[in-house]
């Protein structure tokens, strides 16, 4: 998918207290705002919530303001969200992910594989 034809997101809850959003394809600004949005509605509902982003089938990344992406991170933070797997290939989508998880001091991991970013996930909710 080229930057006209963009892609699509879905965030919802998967299990417990993960939450999921899948990219596939270009992702734009909307797609960002729509996560902030339906992430804060999942933390709200369940405080120290776990977060998977899977990016495997996204092919690129529209440029946003940066307050936009910053906000998603903030909201994850402020609403007590506990730990952030990714699963991406792209290595510029790593390098934007390592980036907001230093500046936040963010659990956050990359995985080359969902399961690996599950089990992740899932062992910090074990030790509750």
């Amino acid at each position: 998918m080229a930057k006209d034809d963009p892609g699509t997101v879905t965030t919802k809850h998967l299990e417990g207290k993960i939450v999921e959003t899948i990219y596939k394809g270009y992702i734009t600004v909307p797609m960002v705002e729509d996560v902030n949005v339906s992430l804060d509605r999942f933390l709200l509902q369940n405080p120290g919530g776990n977060w998977l982003i899977d990016a495997v089938e996204a092919t690129g990344i529209a440029p946003a303001p940066h307050d936009l992406r910053m906000k998603v991170f903030r909201t994850f933070q402020h609403r007590g969200g506990d730990r952030i797997a990714t699963v991406v290939r792209s290595s510029v989508l790593k390098m934007m992910s390592s980036t907001f998880a230093f500046a936040f001091g963010l659990p956050m991991k990359s995985f080359e594989t969902r399961n690996e970013a599950l089990s992740y996930l899932r062992a910090s909710r074990s030790k509750d």
